[in-house]
């Protein structure tokens, strides 16, 4: 069975249109663990997709949310010679228990829930054709 729950914070997220609906795609850190060697915690950064209106809505930056959904992959062409395999959690349900200062990457306060410094320093997500799933490329982006 192919089934994915995260609790994190949305990083980055990007909302595109489509030709029957609004999407977006976006990054949630994942709180992992706390390394006692380096005092700070260690997050997965999970990317998403997430279609309707609602949900994307409910998935901006710096929101605490709960994901549910699948777990899928595709292949990419990047121009080599190897198509890179790209793993992503396509959401099907989204709880958001709001925003946060202590997790929103704002200048002044980067810390999350735990008190340690957030390490992630994500590029600003742009989104084309390739960036997509096969099925969706082609559309309006």
């Amino acid at each position: 069975m192919n089934s994915i729950n995260v609790t994190g914070t949305i990083q980055r997220v990007t909302t595109k249109q489509s030709a029957d609906d609004e999407y977006c795609l976006g990054t949630i850190a994942v709180y992992r663990q706390y390394n006692k060697d380096t005092n700070k915690a260690v997050y997965d950064y999970i990317p998403f997709m997430a279609w309707g209106e609602k949900t994307v809505q409910r998935l901006q930056q710096g929101n605490n949310v709960a994901l549910s959904g699948t777990l899928q992959s595709y292949l990419k062409d990047t121009g080599g010679k190897y198509k890179q395999n790209v793993l992503q959690l396509h959401v099907n349900h989204v709880d958001s228990f709001g925003t946060s200062s202590k997790v929103n990457q704002s200048e002044d306060d980067k810390d999350n829930p735990f008190g340690q410094k957030l390490d992630y320093k994500g590029d600003d997500l742009e989104v084309t054709n390739q960036d997509l799933p096969g099925f969706l490329q082609g559309g309006n982006n």
